[in-house]
């Protein structure tokens, strides 16, 4: 009794702390402006006091056990985005990140050694995940009532009208909502006082209604689908498993439909990410420019030759990609230029550029994707296999458990599956300043105490671990020049094909230069016509002269694009900078807004 009196403190410290993060990084993400800025720095705060009370936590409670592969490949995990800097255009952008993404999987991992083989320990820290999600799903509400206009996001001509709540978009808050819910119906199924039962169940119809009123396609079927896994999971006769995926299925397909009855506003303006935007602003230009503006750079691809007009209207429907085919698509072109270790940790949303007509994200939108361009087939294999294993065992532990114990096993792969589920559709699982991140890798290492390990002094000490973690060390030394490799390869070779269009092109002063393209003091394009096509040909250069990128729209819908603007130190293509500068002040562009001139 006593050593339960000294932990429950720090266990509702724990909860708080939980509740803490989940809130702060949502509101700075969120639909609150004003609170915005204060969330971004206190959230930071709120991380620090999650992992320092996990470490505590975990050392209070050192006779627990370490889970063995989970533990270990998480430090792999960590490690390998760490060494992943040395191969990185952006080092330290890595590192940063990779520091984060380290202080979430060492809480986890310290609650997961506190909370090991304790089925109660874990109730009261999946408390604090759902808990968070409450006051995220309520504090929707009372937006929603005091500030419609934040709490939703108005019809469009081809959307209907979307519940946001606190987020700061339909699919942000949802996400959190999503993992919580097949957490939510634990939380009710072991409530025993008598007021809880029903708080929970109120809960769980808030976090229902919030996803189903958001329409976010991702947190339906992340949230059904993880609640569909507990609830076969859970019971331990066979016809209440039947009966309880039968009821899922039903709900889910119930909400579902009723995503589908508001309908898109005819007379209200498209989206303003589809609205072209205007050239920019010029002084009296000397050279004249094509009769139409030159595409944004979200239209680059999928945008019909120049000359045919779109017809088609594109409205939002129950099984189209709402333009995320395209950017997986490209996206997964992208990663293949750098396939076995990737881009860098943490660079998802550098290197991955929005080229496309009907997609607005600076990331493609998809978790194992994301993976894909930071790590390579290598890491992401890495990732696959870690929650494999961590879901396999989890369902095997749950048959072998008594019933708390099962209970809350079925719980925490309910949520960890939830989550995956919505990784296919929002690119979260290792970005640290995500408010559903933390609760997923605590569901994955919660499972992992559940599941089973090997003592501390065996495990660590062993022999296995030697081996292992030598085994580990020399793959991350060899990753290291296979990196450096691919991404000295991708250079020559986005190098080489850009060369051929400043051939075709010519000298930079040509007749068929038409227009042009200022995305800011370091990156500017030029425009040459070819035919009836303005656009034809793009030569886009950095302040220094380097060409870092080139576009041959003849091939339309699809344009050919090479590029190093993720990379542009790599780039071995050079032009006069000045004599850009003088071509730009031709059509309008003010001085200021150029790189000094070289004398």
């Amino acid at each position: 009794m006593r050593a339960a009196l000294e932990r429950l403190p720090l266990e509702r410290a724990l909860q708080l702390a939980l509740v803490a993060l989940i809130v702060l990084t949502l509101l700075s993400q969120g639909s609150l402006l004003s609170w915005i800025g204060p969330a971004r720095k206190l959230r930071w705060l709120a991380l620090f006091a999650f992992v320092g009370l996990a470490i505590v936590y975990a050392w209070r409670r050192r006779a627990g056990r370490l889970s063995g592969f989970e533990h270990a490949t998480g430090a792999f995990l960590v490690a390998l985005a760490l060494v992943s800097a040395t191969w990185s255009a952006f080092p330290r952008l890595s590192v940063a990140r990779a520091g984060a993404f380290a202080l979430v999987l060492v809480g986890c991992g310290a609650l997961s050694v506190g909370a090991a083989g304790r089925p109660a320990s874990i109730r009261r820290l999946v408390e604090g995940v759902v808990a968070g999600a409450a006051v995220v799903a309520f504090g929707g509400l009372l937006v929603l009532a005091f500030r419609h206009d934040r709490a939703v996001e108005p019809a469009t001509s081809v959307l209907p009208a979307r519940y946001q709540g606190l987020g700061g978009g339909p699919n942000t808050a949802a996400m959190v909502l999503a993992v919580a819910l097949p957490l939510a119906a634990y939380v009710a199924g072991e409530a025993r006082r008598p007021a809880a039962r029903p708080a929970a169940l109120a809960i769980g119809l808030a976090l229902v209604g919030s996803i189903v009123a958001s329409a976010s396609r991702g947190a339906l079927v992340g949230g059904f689908g993880g609640l569909f896994v507990y609830g076969v999971l859970a019971p331990s006769a066979l016809r209440r498993r039947v009966l309880a995926g039968s009821l899922v299925v039903a709900a889910f397909v119930a909400g579902t439909l009723i995503t589908r009855i508001p309908q898109p506003n005819p007379s209200a303006p498209p989206l303003p990410s589809s609205q072209p935007t205007r050239p920019f602003t010029f002084h009296a230009p000397t050279r004249p420019l094509a009769p139409s503006p030159p595409p944004r750079l979200q239209d680059d691809v999928g945008r019909p030759p120049f000359g045919v007009g779109e017809t088609t209207k594109k409205p939002r429907t129950l099984f189209g990609s709402s333009g995320r085919a395209q950017a997986w698509q490209g996206a997964i072109d992208l990663g293949a230029e750098r396939p076995f270790v990737g881009f860098g940790f943490g660079t998802e949303d550098h290197v991955f550029f929005d080229r496309y007509v009907d997609f607005n994200s600076n990331v493609p939108e998809n978790s194992y994707i994301g993976l894909f361009l930071q790590f390579g087939a290598l890491g992401a294999a890495a990732f696959a296999a870690f929650f494999v294993v961590v879901v396999g065992r989890g369902v095997a532990a749950a048959r072998g458990l008594d019933d708390a114990g099962r209970r809350a096993a079925a719980a925490c792969v309910g949520g960890l599956v939830a989550g995956l589920l919505l990784g296919f559709f929002q690119s979260y699982l290792y970005a640290a300043g995500n408010n559903a991140m933390v609760a997923v890798w605590v569901c994955a290492f919660l499972l992992a105490g559940l599941s089973g390990g090997w003592a501390v002094a065996a495990d660590v000490r062993g022999r296995r671990a030697r081996v292992t973690a030598a085994i580990a060390l020399v793959a991350l030394v060899v990753l290291v020049p296979v990196g450096r490799a691919e991404r000295a390869h991708r250079a020559h070779v986005e190098s080489r094909a850009m060369r051929t269009v400043l051939r075709e092109i010519g000298p930079l002063d040509s007749g068929r230069l038409d227009s042009f393209r200022f995305f800011s003091h370091d990156f500017q394009c030029l425009l040459y016509r070819r035919g009836r096509d303005p656009f034809a040909l793009e030569a886009c250069v950095d302040r220094s002269g380097r060409v870092i990128e080139t576009i041959d729209r003849r091939t339309a819908p699809k344009p050919k694009i090479h590029s190093l603007r993720d990379d542009p130190t790599k780039s071995t293509l050079h032009v006069d900078r000045n004599e850009v500068t003088r071509l730009l002040e031709q059509f309008g562009v003010s001085s200021r807004d150029l790189p000094p001139v070289a004398r």
